[in-house]
């Protein structure tokens, strides 16, 4: 009932897909990557699997804050081309990457702080150092994926979205 009332141009929906689907493209890519990474830890041992669970979900809620702070850059990257304000485009990205170094002794403090909570959730001692390296090692790429972060927001303002997931896949191997 909703649908039959909502009335879209072709042009709209060309358009929306046009953003959308690399988009879509790029979040099924990182899927892959997470699915290929448990995979191979089940192949090694469940204690793996389970380790590479708890270090990924302490490490994403370690970073997210500061993913969601440097995601501005796209709507203020997207403003200022809409504004003809081309060369303040790339001043939003330059100071993006310049807040993902001044984050950076924040996140080591994080990460020390989070890599002891491991231990008091009652896990296995051998779960615990697993957990541990896993979560130090993804802690370790954490100022990369913030870079990205800021740079998928940039090409994603300026909407260059293939470029944009051309960089996500160049960065999402080396880091995994």
């Amino acid at each position: 009932m909703f649908l039959s009332k909502v009335h879209f141009k072709k042009d709209t929906l060309f358009e929306l897909a046009r953003i959308a689907l690399p988009m879509v493209v790029s979040q099924g890519t990182f899927a892959v990557m997470i699915f290929t990474d448990r995979y191979f830890m089940s192949q090694i041992d469940s204690v793996h699997m389970a380790a590479a669970l708890g270090g990924g979900v302490a490490a994403f809620f370690s970073f997210c804050f500061f993913t969601g702070l440097l995601s501005y850059a796209n709507a203020l990257t997207a403003q200022y081309l809409g504004a003809g304000e081309l060369a303040k485009c790339s001043k939003v990205v330059t100071q993006g990457i310049v807040i993902t170094i001044m984050c950076s002794p924040f996140l080591v403090i994080i990460t020390y702080f989070v890599s002891g909570i491991f231990e008091n959730v009652g896990h296995d001692p051998i779960q615990v150092e697993l957990e541990k390296t896993y979560y130090i090692v993804l802690m370790l790429g954490v100022v990369i994926t913030l870079t990205k972060t800021c740079l998928s927001s940039y090409f994603a303002g300026i909407e260059k979205i293939p470029r944009s997931q051309r960089k996500k896949l160049q960065v999402s191997p080396p880091n995994n």
